[in-house]
């Protein structure tokens, strides 16, 4: 499965949760502080751009009533 990985302090909850269920992944991050994060805990890494993600996930930094 191929999952985009976010940015940020909720994203990085995420990553960290994610690897602890040590799923056969590929993450695909947004930042570079997110790929650290990810090649740290043992989450393959890789910089697909033509290709669709399975999951992506990212938080939420701004949300109006519109």
């Amino acid at each position: 499965m191929v999952v985009g990985l976010g940015s940020g302090s909720t994203s990085a909850h995420f990553v960290r949760e994610l690897a602890k269920l040590k799923l056969d992944i590929i993450g695909v991050p947004t930042s570079s502080a997110t790929e650290k994060l990810a090649l740290d805990l043992g989450i393959p890494i890789s910089h697909r751009t033509t290709s669709a993600l399975d999951l992506a996930v990212d938080g939420a930094d701004q949300i109006d009533s519109s």
